[in-house]
């Protein structure tokens, strides 16, 4: 009478979803095809999460949260200019685009598409970025300042800052452009700069009037590959009801 073979040599084990599978090619004694599955979906659950933890952190909220390239009115010429410049930027792989400024008076979409920039980089890119004014900035780093119960010293929000995959600041020139201001404002600019990671620019004022405001040196590393993106044509406050 031949003897069973025993149980740590049994050749298979039954999925029921996968069928037969060699059990001793894997040291779960699991599926492969199901290890695989559950493998996809922690990865996807961890980016997910990373997405979720990432828009928490960026400054987006309300309407600005739901802000694409798809969803921002362009019939203009300029208007498609525009968008196209700030999809250049975030929808490259490898190559860093021009760095958009975007340049105009209020009511012609630029928080929109600055916040479109920020959404794209962290939805679709699985990246980390934000959109922060200039005074906000200032705030995050003066938080810090001998506040023993502080969520963060003053060097990891530099850190959070220049590690950012992109940094859009807002209403430049808005409340700004104390000394002070202007040499906290620099660290942050100049450490994105050693990085070489990009800072947008969102602006009601004019590229002179911005060197004017930031001062000489935040101004020559922000220049370096960026890109003046005038939003000139009328608001689009009012338009719709």
């Amino acid at each position: 009478m031949a003897q069973s073979q025993p149980d740590s040599m049994r050749p298979d084990e039954m999925c029921p979803e996968h069928g037969a599978y060699d059990y001793r090619a894997n040291w779960l004694r699991q599926c492969a095809q199901c290890e695989a599955a559950g493998d996809a979906h922690r990865a996807r659950v961890k980016r997910e999460e990373y997405r979720d933890e990432c828009l928490r952190e960026s400054g987006l909220f309300g309407w600005p949260l739901r802000a694409t390239f798809d969803n921002f009115t362009a019939s203009l010429p300029a208007q498609r200019e525009a968008v196209a410049a700030c999809r250049a930027l975030v929808e490259k792989s490898e190559e860093r685009g021009d760095v958009p400024w975007l340049l105009g008076p209020p009511g012609t979409g630029k928080t929109h598409l600055a916040s479109a920039m920020v959404n794209y980089v962290i939805r679709e890119r699985g990246l980390s970025a934000a959109i922060y004014s200039a005074r906000e900035i200032v705030k995050m780093l003066r938080a810090s300042w001998g506040n023993k119960h502080a969520e963060q010293t003053e060097e990891e929000v530099l850190d959070s800052l220049a590690s950012l995959a992109l940094l859009v600041i807002d209403e430049v020139g808005v409340g700004f452009g104390s000394e002070s201001e202007t040499v906290q404002l620099f660290d942050v600019i100049d450490l994105r700069y050693r990085l070489e990671r990009p800072t947008a620019l969102v602006s009601n004022l004019t590229w002179l009037e911005i060197k004017a405001t930031l001062g000489e040196r935040s101004f020559d590393r922000l220049r370096q590959g960026a890109r003046v993106v005038p939003m000139t044509w009328p608001s689009h406050r009012g338009s719709h009801s």
